[in-house]
């Protein structure tokens, strides 16, 4: 008999379905809602016909309706807003899967972090412009591969002491490094020496002369970098080096050299007189 006919007998809809009416005998003579409160399933509704538009219009939840088989792909047909998909446990991978853009998750909430795990290149996560993306998803390393510049991480936040493993000193100066941050990073005054930085720029920072002494440049280097004759004769420099390096006689006069020492320091008669010493 129809159901319409045994439910027009005073057989009410828990009676039906007690006798064994199936959601697809019962869903076109009752209500989504009718036929959920006798106690039918999101899985039985499914598969009796209801459509996911009916489910969802009736208060059946994405989770709920995700736990009973349906794909990502039917929510996302439907217009489910991509938060909500977030909120029930997809990830970046089965969204990508499905065809969804990388800045589409970013708006959603996906973090670079995830959007990385999802697979998306450095290139799509860049484009979504979430703030630190750079540091929080990717390798100083993962970035030069794809093509990242030093400018470019140095633009993006990486601090100097993180690049510097990553570029050579030239690289950096060619970045505008200076000398103050680059020393700060850790490198050595012998390193900088190698690197093109003269006497003079460290003569700007008061850096002391022992220093730069072992760092390799010479008396003539610092007299060109304007270093005081007393500052190289405290740093353990001779008279002779001081000579060698084009230290008149008045400058090591002035640096407290006697005449004797300057005579043993192998000075010319000629440049002691020159020099205010007869």
């Amino acid at each position: 008999f129809p159901v319409k006919r045994i439910h027009g007998l005073g057989f009410s809809l828990k009676e039906l379905k007690a006798g064994g009416c199936t959601v697809r005998d019962l869903k076109d003579s009752f209500s989504m809602n009718e036929l959920k409160e006798v106690g039918f399933t999101t899985d039985e509704l499914m598969r009796g016909g209801c459509s996911l538009k009916e489910l969802m219009a009736e208060g059946c939840t994405i989770r709920e309706l995700k736990a009973n088989g349906v794909t990502i792909d039917k929510f996302l047909a439907l217009g489910i807003d991509l938060t909500q998909l977030k909120d029930v446990g997809y990830d970046s991978k089965e969204l990508r899967a499905a065809g969804v853009e990388a800045q589409a998750l970013g708006r959603a909430g996906f973090s670079p972090q995830d959007l990385k795990q999802g697979g998306f290149s450095v290139w799509e996560v860049k484009a979504c412009g979430l703030p630190g993306w750079a540091k929080l998803a990717f390798t100083i390393a993962e970035l030069r591969q794809s093509g990242f510049s030093l400018a470019e991480l140095k633009a993006e936040g990486f601090e100097l002491a993180e690049l510097k493993g990553q570029f050579s000193l030239a690289n950096l100066r060619a970045a505008n490094y200076t000398l103050p941050e680059l020393r700060k990073a850790g490198f050595s005054a012998h390193a900088l020496k190698q690197g093109g930085f003269v006497a003079l720029d460290f003569y700007l920072l008061d850096t002391p002369v022992e220093e730069l002494r072992k760092a390799g440049f010479t008396a003539a280097d610092l007299r060109e970098g304007k270093y005081e004759a007393s500052a190289l004769r405290q740093a353990g420099f001779t008279a002779a080096g001081l000579r060698g390096g084009g230290y008149g006689v008045s400058a090591m006069r002035n640096a407290g050299y006697l005449a004797v020492q300057l005579r043993e320091g192998g000075y010319k008669a000629s440049e002691l007189v020159a020099g205010g010493c007869a």
